[in-house]
């Protein structure tokens, strides 16, 4: 018999460091911080990973004995694993249920920004947030040590105060900020933004704001996900921002909400005008309005040649007004690739009758055939509710389409099914300039 050959060592440990540090990376950091009991060899291979996750680890040390709400003990943790990493820490993950902004937060930042932090993402507890609002309670804004980090490249924050001390002088590496349940001071806009001259990406989910008028000044902006609660907004130098999905958060009232641009009437050709490189657009109820309070052209004088995506969400297709402005978005956009549309369903039966054939006439003007939809792939409608609107629009683009391969219908929950039937029936014997076009009728979410 052969004699079994003998073993040197394991081939992980071989590996090169960077492949290791990788390795352990994608571990949970409790297993990171096992592996140095494996040998002398990794005693310290955990220590020196860059990129540290302690929200699950503090998590599951919590279901091992420490009450959850601990967190005093939580940050103890904490502590410890920073203490112990004797590297440059270039990512930091940080979230357990009753975080708060305190001076343990304050002294953590200090301890980063000397270690290099560009990345940094703090989740504060939501026991932290009124119930009613998504102000965080009294006291509880970020500490001032944050904004001394300037290496910052991604900031991301949950359930606290932001407002940047007067010392402030800016972010001038910061690329990425996302905000979620955060309370922008009154500053926000028109102070801090500006000092972030290099950031490309902007996210304020559910975030309450002192200042209602929002005046954007962020040359190198390219994409704002703009879903919290506002009363206007003006696009004052966003000369390279693509993609823009600006909706009022459902628990605020939209109908005092507004674009603008400081001129005394809205003027939608001129808010598009503000945004020469939009390619993707998703905005609700409160562009419509403010649009409705304004002159509505057929079509702008500048069309909107890059604009691919187009979503528009609670919109009242029985509305004359509001057909209007889906037309002259329609209209003015002739490289338009995707199209969805979220009828509004709890409004229109507050609505005045318009006149059966008011959204087809538009459609069918002279104008329109020649330049919209020449371009258009995907079309999805979503709380259809099976009227003769509806019909018109989704005929319209089927006959007009050559280039689509999808249509989605999404019918509103409380439609009767053998209405919805025939309304399929009757979708699905249009005629269709595409021989690809796919009608599919989708379940409703609710």
């Amino acid at each position: 018999m052969k004699r079994p050959r003998q073993l040197t060592s394991d081939r992980i440990s071989n590996l090169p460091a960077n492949v290791i540090d990788c390795i352990l990376q994608f571990l949970p950091i409790e297993d990171a911080v096992e592996t140095s009991t494996l040998s002398t060899q990794w005693r310290k291979i955990w220590a020196g990973i860059p990129k540290l996750v302690l929200n699950g680890f503090l998590a599951r040390i919590n279901d091992h004995g420490d009450h959850p709400s601990d967190s005093n003990r939580s940050m103890l943790n904490v502590y410890k694993i920073l203490m112990l990493h004797d590297a440059k820490i270039d990512k930091l993950v940080l979230g357990f249920p009753g975080l708060r902004p305190s001076p343990d937060i304050d002294h953590m930042i200090l301890y980063l920004s000397k270690k290099g932090v560009q990345d940094l993402t703090i989740i504060f507890g939501d026991d932290d947030i009124d119930n009613n609002t998504t102000r965080p309670k009294s006291g509880r804004n970020i500490p001032n040590s944050l904004f001394s980090a300037r290496q910052l490249k991604l900031l991301k924050l949950q359930g606290c105060g932001f407002q940047a001390p007067s010392w402030f002088v800016g972010f001038g590496r910061l690329l990425t900020l996302d905000l979620k349940k955060v309370h922008l001071g009154p500053n926000f806009f028109n102070k801090f933004i500006p000092k972030c001259s290099c950031l490309i990406y902007l996210t304020l989910i559910e975030c309450d704001l002192d200042c209602k008028k929002v005046e954007l000044v962020a040359p190198s902006l390219i994409t704002l996900i703009f879903h919290s609660d506002y009363r206007s907004i003006c696009f004052k130098n966003t000369p390279h921002l693509s993609t823009v999905s600006a909706l009022q958060d459902d628990k605020y009232s939209y109908k005092e909400t507004s674009f603008e641009l400081g001129e005394e009437k809205p003027d939608i050709a001129a808010v598009f005008a503000s945004l020469p490189a939009i390619e993707e657009l998703n905005v609700g109820t409160e562009f419509f309005l403010f649009c409705t309070a304004g002159h509505v052209p057929y079509k702008l004088s500048t069309e909107l040649h890059r604009l691919k995506v187009l979503v528009v969400d609670n919109v009242l297709l029985s509305s004359l007004q509001e057909a209007r402005i889906l037309v002259c978005l329609i209209t003015s956009s002739p490289n338009l690739h995707s199209l969805s549309i979220l009828v509004d369903v709890d409004n229109d039966d507050h609505q005045p009758t318009e006149v059966i054939g008011s959204l087809q006439m538009l459609l069918e003007a002279e104008e329109i055939p020649a330049t919209c939809f020449q371009c258009l792939e995907e079309f999805n409608i979503h709380e259809c509710r099976g009227t003769k609107i509806d019909l018109e629009l989704l005929r319209f683009v089927l006959a007009t389409s050559p280039m689509l391969r999808k249509i989605s219908i999404e019918p509103e929950y409380k439609m009767d099914s053998s209405k919805a039937l025939d309304f399929l029936m009757e979708v699905t014997q249009c005629r269709r300039a595409s021989k690809e076009a796919e009608v599919i009728y989708l379940k409703s979410h609710q």
